[in-house]
């Protein structure tokens, strides 16, 4: 029996019949199989190597480009691709991926790519990504500020070459300061972007910081970060900006002394016991000393002004709260007990003789008060000390 192609199928006389053998199939048919993929990928190749052929997988790329960033399998394709370094098929994925490029830096499979993508594109292809990254400051403030979206703005930052690009992005991340030293997730971007650009690049960054201070200052996380760049800026010795930073805080001392995380920042510069600063500090909050020694979170700044300060400084403040009314006021209130106890501890000569006088012409009243009980047991634990001494 003679098959379309005449070839003769049927056994001959006397030889085995392997039609009926389940191994010899299974096995013809795996090798076939291996053959056929060699056959196909060989057949790929020499399609590739023509113009007609190229074009036809760019156009398979463009068309499945998308989701493929999305997928394992895709993501490990698209990345060879890119490693490759054919600036033709990096222009193909940066034209099919820019405009998504939000998304895709957000994606738990995509940011990859996108990451991949920052670190083979030209110059060209960067600026396009970065068109339509900066596009939207709603949309770029949520990739910064989430976990992955984070990690591809680092790598884009270490892989920006040119001066205009830079600069761009140094004049739109100074325009959403807030937005990521308030996010925790956004902090390492701040701390690469000050790591990878020279001082004079990132000044910008640094006035916008500046110009907002009591917006990030009240802030948990804004206060942290505030305190990490002051330190990194110190460290380096970027004087202007250091300087630029903290008598700006220090400018803004009253709107901070009273906040849950302002109070934390003053405290923070005051303990640096540089005498211009705490200068600085110290006017800003002038006749205001007694109104913040009864605030919870203004005591706190209040004490540390008693105790890092040059005695000059602590006499003006002294001055202000050691009027004798003023002073049992603060020695009967639940926060200016405190004040009260730290001035008698820091006070030297007629100063503290005129507290301490003005606490016991008040006895009777204060050894009764819960508060004032305080600051009385305050005094004889200063002249049980001084009696030791002598």
């Amino acid at each position: 029996m003679m098959n379309a192609g005449g070839l003769n199928f049927m056994p001959s006389t006397g030889a085995m019949d392997f039609r009926n053998s389940s191994y010899f199939s299974s096995s013809l048919s795996l090798t076939n199989m291996q053959l056929w993929r060699e056959e196909l990928r060989s057949r790929i190749d020499l399609i590739a190597m023509t113009s007609e052929g190229r074009r036809f997988i760019e156009e398979e790329l463009r068309s499945r480009i998308n989701l493929a960033a999305i997928s394992s399998e895709g993501r490990r394709f698209l990345e060879k691709k890119l490693e490759a370094g054919d600036h033709e098929i990096v222009g193909i994925i940066v034209e099919k991926l820019k405009h998504n490029i939000h998304a895709l830096m957000v994606h738990d499979v995509a940011n990859f790519v996108i990451r991949k993508l920052f670190e083979v594109c030209t110059e060209e292809q960067m600026s396009e990504l970065l068109v339509e990254l900066l596009s939207s400051h709603s949309k770029l403030v949520y990739v910064c500020t989430h976990s992955l979206g984070a990690r591809a703005v680092q790598t884009l930052l270490q892989n920006l070459k040119i001066w205009n690009q830079r600069l761009t992005v140094i004049f739109v991340f100074s325009r959403i300061v807030v937005d990521l030293t308030t996010n925790r997730c956004s902090h390492h971007i701040i701390m690469h972007f000050l790591k990878h650009f020279h001082s004079q690049e990132y000044k910008l960054f640094i006035e916008g910081l500046a110009n907002n201070l009591v917006d990030i200052c009240t802030n948990k996380d804004g206060c942290s970060m505030i305190k990490k760049i002051i330190t990194y800026v110190e460290v380096v010795g970027d004087l202007s900006s250091w300087e630029l930073l903290t008598f700006a805080i220090a400018s803004q001392a009253l709107s901070l002394a009273e906040d849950e995380y302002g109070n934390c920042i003053l405290q923070y510069l005051v303990e640096l016991r540089i005498p211009d600063l705490t200068t600085s500090v110290v006017a800003s909050l002038l006749g205001r000393f007694v109104f913040l020694s009864k605030n919870k979170f203004g005591s706190r700044v209040v004490e540390g002004c008693l105790q890092c300060t040059t005695s000059p400084l602590k006499e003006v403040i002294m001055i202000e709260i050691g009027e004798p009314l003023q002073f049992l006021s603060l020695a009967k209130n639940v926060y200016g007990k405190y004040v009260a106890r730290t001035a008698l501890q820091v006070s030297r000569g007629r100063i503290n003789k005129l507290l301490i006088r003005c606490v016991k012409s008040r006895y009777t009243m204060l050894k009764s008060h819960i508060h004032g009980s305080k600051v009385l047991q305050e005094i004889k634990k200063l002249e049980r000390g001084r009696r030791h001494v002598i």
